[in-house]
């Protein structure tokens, strides 16, 4: 069995840290996931264990052009997963982007697990498109708050709040931070985005 997570954009924001820490785990649990994502210095990049494969994907200079390398990227990503999944594999799809993957998985009859982090892709056609998408092929969805699972429901799948937790080498950083700063000093703030 092979798990395949597919992030679109490899950056710094909230939901490439939560899958960073879920592919972590993973392989800590004795997985050899695929990770397909962009290319770039994100959160994604060097995590052991993981194989990275690259997904033709980049922003473009304004929304049309980054529209258009959306649906290069998905098509790619359809036609590359529906010629290596096999039965027992499972497709993790981080967000509701990676609409190619879930596609191929749904054609392939394997698990399609979406992690859902947010309440709205723009523009709206595309959202109501691939919220479509999901609730179509959805195995299983993973929310990261009730809200979520009310704004985009999946009555077909599986359904499971999982709140975002904390990723275990943030905390050992900042206990290492809490160890080497005496309480008498001033406190160090840590702003979470």
């Amino acid at each position: 069995m092979s798990l395949y997570a597919i992030h679109m954009l490899n950056d710094r924001s909230g939901s490439p840290r939560v899958l960073a820490g879920w592919l972590r785990e993973a392989v800590a649990q004795g997985a050899n996931p695929v990770l397909y994502t962009s290319q770039g210095p994100g959160l994604l990049s060097g995590i052991h264990g993981v194989e990275h494969r690259t997904l033709p994907y980049r922003l473009g200079r304004n929304k049309a052009e980054t529209l258009l390398r959306y649906f290069h990227a998905q098509a790619w990503l359809f036609f590359h997963l529906l010629f290596r999944l096999k039965s027992g594999d499972a497709v993790y799809c981080n967000t509701l982007l990676p609409m190619g993957a879930s596609l191929a998985g749904a054609l392939r009859r394997v698990r399609v697990i979406y992690h859902l982090h947010e309440p709205m892709v723009r523009p709206k056609a595309l959202h109501a498109l691939l919220h479509a998408v999901a609730r179509s092929t959805a195995s299983d969805a993973l929310y990261v708050s009730d809200f979520l699972r009310r704004a985009l429901s999946m009555p077909k799948a599986r359904c499971q709040t999982v709140p975002n937790r904390l990723d275990p080498m943030f905390l050992a950083d900042l206990q290492h931070i809490r160890q080497s700063h005496p309480r008498n000093q001033n406190p160090t703030a840590v702003l979470l985005s």
